[in-house]
């Protein structure tokens, strides 16, 4: 399970392994209290650049191989403006996740 920020430079906001995975019941939300980090990352604030959200993730699964929720991300570039939320949407294995991201310059 991952979920990374990138623009000039990159950083992981969350990292999961097989053996070190989070539960997260349905129709609950994982927040900084659940192991969610904040990133400072290098951006170029010119017309051309843009930010990748990234989002993959994967539903643990104790009897067979573990589904894939989905591997997917978001590309804000500079001309829409970084101060928003952004999401990426994850539909695989039947499922329905919403990864949300918040962007604010400093």
């Amino acid at each position: 399970m991952n979920k990374s920020a990138q623009g000039a430079s990159s950083a992981a906001l969350w990292h999961k392994d097989g053996g070190n995975y989070a539960t997260v019941h349905e129709g609950s939300q994982l927040t900084a209290s659940g192991g969610l980090a904040t990133a400072v990352i290098d951006v170029s604030p010119t017309g051309g650049a843009a930010i990748q959200l990234k989002a993959h993730l994967f539903d643990y699964d104790p009897l067979s191989a573990n589904d894939e929720l989905g591997n997917d991300l978001t590309i804000d570039p500079f001309e829409t403006g970084w101060r928003k939320s952004s999401t990426v949407l994850l539909t695989g294995s039947g499922s329905q996740v919403r990864v949300n991201f918040t962007l604010a310059p400093i």
